[in-house]
C-alpha cells in the first residue's frame, strides 16, 4: 500500500472529477430553465440534454474498446481533462452573454454537453484501464469518487432548493465547483507517476489477482475470431463480470430517476415542505446517492461472492425485483393516468427499497468492476478494465433508454 494511501486517494478523486462536473451539470438544471423561459425549450431541453450526453457517452466509451491501445494513457487522461475544463471555463462565461438568442445558447449548450460527455467517456475509460493494472481496492476507489460526485450534486440541489436563490447566481457557482473539481482531478493524475508504489503496477507486468492467467479455449478463440475482437482480451474471459455491471446499471437506471423520481409521500396534502418540496430531492436523490457511495465503500472491505461464483450473476438478476417494487409506491406520472394499485402506502416502503437498491447497486456494480481485470493476464488488464468501463456505460445507456 502506498504511503498515507496516497494512489488511493488519487483514484478517488479521478472518479470524483470525472462525474462531479457532469452532475453539477444538470444540477443547474433551475439555470438552464431560466435562461430558456418562454421559449420551446423551456420543457424540453432536459431530454436534449439526455440524448446530447448520452449517445456520445455509450459510442466512444465502445470505441474505447478497439482504439484505446493505440493511444499513449497521457492523451487519453490529459486531453479529455483539459477538454472538459475548457467546456465548463466557456460554460460559466456563457452565463453572464445575454446578448445571444436563446437559439444560439440553445446550440452552444448542446454541443458543449456532446464534448463533455465525449471527453469524460475517453476518461473514464482510461482511469478504468490503468486502475485495471493495480490491485481491485483502485478500481473501487475510483467507483467511490464516482459515488461520492452523485452525493455532492444531490446535496447541492437541496441546498439550493432550501436557500432560494437567484439560478443565474447559482449556475454560476456550480459551474466553477465544476472547473475546482477538473483542477483537482488534473493534479491527481499528474501526480500518479511520482509514486514508486504506483510505477510499479503501470510498468510492470505483476498481475492484480491471481498469479495464473486464464487459459484460452478453442471455442474463445473461434469466438474472437467471429466477433474481430481486435485486442489482447478475450470476450469469454470477463463476460460474465462485464454483463453482470451492464445488468446491474440497466436496472438501476429502468428505476432511478424516472419511476422513483414520480413517487410522491402519501402524506403530501398536509402541505408541509417535508412531503411536497423535500421529499422527492431527499428520499429519491439523496438516499439513493449515499446507499450507493456506501455499498461501494463495502465493496473496499468485503468481496463477496468472489469472482468466478455463480452467486454473483443470480444476485445480479435478482435486482430486477426492484422494477416492480417501486413501480407498486405511490407513484404519480404527470401526464398519464395511473393503472397499477398503489400496494405499499406508506413512505417507508420507498425509502427502504431505495436504501437497498443504492447499497446493491453500489456494491454489485463494483465488484464487477474490480473482477474484470483479475480474470486475465497481467498485460490485459488494462484493456479489460476499458472493456468493463464500457459495459457499464451500455448499461447506463440502455436503462435510460427502457425507462
Amino acid at each position: 500500500v502506498s504511503r498515507y494511501n496516497a494512489v488511493y486517494i488519487i483514484f478517488f478523486m479521478l472518479g470524483l472529477g470525472m462525474l462531479l462536473p457532469w452532475n453539477i451539470f444538470i444540477t443547474a438544471n433551475m439555470y438552464f430553465r431560466k435562461r430558456f423561459i418562454d421559449s420551446s425549450y423551456e420543457d424540453t431541453f432536459e431530454n436534449y440534454f439526455s440524448v446530447a450526453s448520452m449517445v456520445p457517452n455509450v459510442v466512444f466509451q465502445l470505441l474505447n474498446i478497439f482504439v484505446a491501445h493505440k493511444v499513449s494513457l497521457s492523451l487519453r487522461m490529459l486531453v479529455p481533462l483539459i477538454t472538459m475544463l475548457v467546456c465548463f471555463i466557456l460554460t460559466a462565461v456563457m452565463v453572464w452573454v445575454r446578448s445571444i438568442s436563446t437559439t444560439g445558447f440553445f446550440l452552444i449548450t448542446i454541443f458543449t454537453v456532446v464534448i463533455i460527455n465525449l471527453a469524460s467517456a475517453i476518461m473514464q475509460g482510461g482511469s478504468f484501464g490503468v486502475a485495471g493494472k493495480f490491485p481491485g481496492r483502485y478500481t473501487q476507489a475510483i467507483m467511490s469518487g464516482q459515488a461520492l460526485a452523485g452525493v455532492f450534486s444531490a446535496l447541492a440541489s437541496i441546498l439550493s432548493l432550501a436557500a432560494g436563490g437567484d439560478p443565474i447566481h447559482s449556475g454560476f457557482g456550480y459551474f466553477l465547483t465544476a472547473v475546482a473539481a477538473i483542477l483537482v482531478a488534473l493534479a491527481s493524475y499528474l501526480l500518479l507517476n511520482r509514486f514508486e508504489y504506483a510505477r510499479f503496477y503501470l510498468y510492470s507486468t505483476q498481475a492484480p489477482g491471481p498469479e495464473f492467467s486464464v487459459p484460452v479455449p478453442t471455442l474463445d478463440i473461434c469466438v474472437r475470431c467471429l466477433l474481430y475482437f481486435p485486442m489482447s482480451v478475450s470476450p469469454l474471459q470477463i463476460w460474465v463480470p462485464a454483463v453482470s455491471v451492464m445488468y446491474t446499471f440497466l436496472v438501476t437506471l429502468s428505476i432511478f430517476p424516472s419511476v422513483s423520481s414520480l413517487i410522491e409521500s402519501v402524506s403530501k396534502s398536509d402541505g408541509s415542505k417535508w412531503t411536497g418540496e423535500f421529499f422527492i430531492p431527499v428520499t429519491c436523490f439523496l438516499f439513493f446517492n449515499l446507499s450507493d457511495l456506501a455499498g461501494r465503500i463495502i465493496a473496499g472491505a468485503v468481496q463477496f461472492p468472489k469472482e468466478k461464483s455463480i452467486l454473483l450473476p443470480i444476485l445480479v438478476l435478482l435486482r430486477t425485483g426492484f422494477m416492480p417494487l417501486f413501480m407498486l409506491c405511490n407513484a404519480q406520472p404527470v401526464e398519464t393516468a395511473r393503472h397499477l394499485p398503489v400496494v405499499f402506502n406508506s413512505d417507508a416502503f420507498p425509502i427502504v427499497f431505495m436504501v437497498l437498491m443504492g447499497v446493491s447497486n453500489g456494491y454489485l456494480g463494483s465488484l464487477c468492476m474490480m473482477y474484470g481485470p483479475r480474470l486475465v493476464a497481467a498485460e490485459e488488464a488494462e484493456t479489460a478494465g476499458i472493456t468493463m468501463s464500457a459495459f457499464l456505460t451500455l448499461g447506463l445507456g440502455l436503462g435510460a433508454a427502457f425507462s
